[in-house]
């Protein structure tokens, strides 16, 4: 990786941190190909856009039929933080040719250790929304891709159940039938 390509910083490796073992922090030491700047800087979605063709790929627990996901908990129960996805899935909006990614596993398994969808008709009370939906464009679990910009409710929500676990799909079309628009105007 030579960095040669891009419009800013040419030529460097830019990073809000670095974590690794000691060969990487030798490597990084005084090298002026390697530079640290604050998050506010490197996360900033403005600074992320001014770089064409950005692939921004993050990790959700789970998402709503309308694209509403969240990285950081379930309900009241915090699981991680929150971290610069909002930031880079908005660089990568913005980018010319850029594409924001939101990827999850389509099932996990409760404690009752029963197969659920991390495909949901809504997050449940109290769950933080990280990536709100109408940010969401390409969502990503093993059954597939679904491209949510530019759709109506009920079509992120049929694109989202086509990439939801085969067995678990009857129960949200269901729900795709009771809260949205079952009777469509013609």
């Amino acid at each position: 990786m030579t960095n040669a390509k891009k419009p800013i910083h040419r030529g460097i490796s830019v990073t809000s941190f670095i974590a690794g073992d000691q060969p990487l922090y030798d490597y990084c030491t005084e090298n002026p190909s390697c530079q640290v700047f604050p998050g506010s800087y490197t996360n900033d979605p403005r600074f992320i856009a001014q770089h064409p063709n950005v692939v921004a790929m993050n990790t959700s627990i789970m998402i709503d039929l309308t694209g509403n996901s969240t990285c950081e908990g379930v309900g009241h129960r915090m699981i991680s933080g929150v971290g610069g996805q909002l930031d880079f899935l908005l660089g990568a909006t913005w980018s010319p040719g850029g594409k924001p990614i939101n990827m999850l596993s389509s099932t996990q398994k409760n404690n009752k250790g029963e197969l659920v969808s991390s495909i949901v008709p809504e997050l449940p009370p109290g769950t933080p929304v990280s990536v709100p939906r109408t940010i969401t464009d390409y969502v990503i679990t093993e059954y597939g891709i679904a491209r949510l910009r530019y759709k109506s409710r009920r079509e992120r929500a049929l694109e989202l159940i086509s990439i939801a676990h085969p067995d678990l799909r009857g129960e949200l079309k269901q729900s795709l039938n009771k809260n949205f628009y079952p009777k469509p105007s013609k």
